[in-house]
């Protein structure tokens, strides 16, 4: 009997999450997005993490 990641192992694609349409989306508008969240999101969700904007 096989263990079932073995069978599972040929079925395995790295992913690339730098492909995904979010990450896109994210590169793309979060300048702006860190840019307007003390005007529009801070009442509601609280204030901008510092730790938030140390990407790696």
């Amino acid at each position: 009997m096989q263990c079932a990641a073995a069978e599972n192992a040929a079925f395995y694609h790295p992913r690339n999450p730098r492909a995904s349409p979010l990450f896109r989306l994210l590169e793309e508008h979060y300048e702006e997005f860190e840019r307007v969240y003390p005007e529009r999101y801070q009442q509601r969700y609280g204030f901008w993490r510092p730790v938030i904007r140390s990407r790696p």
